[in-house]
């Protein structure tokens, strides 16, 4: 027996919270999607770069945008249209501003019964998004009415979208999600900070492809052994980086009791 396919009505409904965008990436993809998601831009950059392969997250295109909001649980339904509310053609304009298109459509940002539809508008080369009277993005970084905006009202539209939210929620990917910190990382950052402090040569050998097996070599330049010796004449091979930061510690305990610079 064949399943019928969930209509569209059955998952998704129209989107009526947004947030304040926040985060260290000040670009408007990102920022456009902190404040329909809830998420900081650093995370959406995260998430972005996870199926960009690119190292930032500036420019987005509207794939990406699309994308990303997909993998939130966030839909972008085409409303691009310059159509009143009973299907009559109000506006033979191909690519309408901001303003001429909110005018032609002002029906679609009227309150409902479960509040104002939010829309993310293309125009300008930029993201900003609408909803009733108000606009958004990452530049004003908080509701402002319409009317009020300086701006950027009118910016050549090239997509309209109508956001809507999966009945599950939104979800936070885990592409998204700050790395948990990698304690052999923060020891190994650790050893080298120390090591150069001590002004500390130090070569690291690995045996196997988990680097659970190493050996660490550690010498102090020449010119410091000639005059105050070399500390580990006995042992340069460390087997731990714990082993090194300990051997680190003394010798720096040694160079404070011969008031070595």
């Amino acid at each position: 027996m064949r399943l019928n396919k969930p209509t569209f009505t059955t998952l998704w409904n129209p989107l009526t919270t947004l947030h304040l965008p926040h985060g260290k990436n000040r670009w408007c993809g990102p920022g456009a999607i902190s404040i329909i998601t809830g998420l900081d831009t650093d995370s959406v950059s995260r998430l972005v770069r996870s199926f960009t392969g690119n190292t930032k997250c500036t420019g987005m295109t509207h794939n990406s945008f699309i994308s990303a909001l997909r993998m939130c649980n966030i839909r972008l339904k085409p409303v691009l249209s310059n159509v009143d509310a009973n299907g009559n053609a109000v506006s033979d304009l191909k690519n309408p501003t901001i303003t001429k298109w909110r005018k032609d459509n002002s029906y679609k940002l009227k309150i409902t019964d479960k509040g104002y539809h939010v829309y993310v508008v293309s125009a300008g080369n930029h993201f900003q998004i609408l909803q009733g009277e108000f606009f958004i993005d990452n530049i004003v970084r908080d509701f402002i009415l319409f009317d009020d905006l300086k701006k950027g009202k009118r910016r050549k539209i090239r997509k309209v979208w109508q956001v809507l939210i999966h009945k599950n929620g939104i979800v936070v990917p885990p592409e998204a999600q700050k790395p948990k910190p990698n304690p052999k990382r923060r020891l190994i950052n650790k050893l080298l900070k120390k090591a150069k402090q001590l002004n500390v040569d130090v070569d690291v050998d690995y045996w196997d492809k988990d680097e659970q097996d190493i050996s660490v070599w550690m010498y102090v330049s020449d010119e410091h052994e000639r005059i105050y010796g070399d500390p580990w004449i006995d042992q340069h091979c460390f087997t731990s980086y714990a082993d090194c930061i300990a051997a680190l510690a003394e010798e720096e305990s040694r160079r404070i009791d011969l008031k070595i610079d």
